[in-house]
């Protein structure tokens, strides 16, 4: 799969989700459709232009990595708009990520740390900007 088939969902990207392979084993079908469609498919629109990304979304599609997509939290389900979590930017460009509360805890079971293989997850939060925040 590429990021090309991902983002125009060429025949390619459709013969991988209509093989009925899929069914032989629906968790290791599950775990690659939260890969390329969720996670690499998020990546996809920003690594075309950003270069930084593209190392991160050629390993997700190559599968050297476990991608997850932390969209949900333990508290709110799908109400996503309401997200607890707050991704707030430092003065050198990178992240704090904060989950305040139990209810805000992002979960998901592929996601523990298993040694010798590499994770990363998209996750979701509030972002805050100089104090200001700036939604999801």
């Amino acid at each position: 799969m590429t990021a090309a088939d991902i983002l125009r969902c060429t025949p390619r990207f459709w013969e991988f989700h209509l093989d009925s392979i899929g069914a032989a084993d629906v968790a290791t079908f599950t775990l690659m459709t939260i890969q390329i469609n969720l996670a690499a498919g998020t990546l996809v629109p920003f690594a075309e232009n950003q270069l930084q990304y593209q190392k991160l979304l050629d390993q997700m599609l190559k599968f050297e990595i476990s991608a997850q997509y932390m969209l949900t939290e333990v508290g709110h389900g799908l109400d996503a708009k309401n997200l607890e979590t707050t991704a707030t930017m430092l003065p050198n460009g990178e992240f704090d990520l904060n989950s305040p509360g139990l209810s805000a805890a992002k979960i998901m079971p592929p996601s523990f740390p298993v040694q010798g293989f590499p994770r990363v997850a998209v996750v979701f939060a509030q972002l805050i900007v100089s104090g200001e925040s700036r939604g999801i």
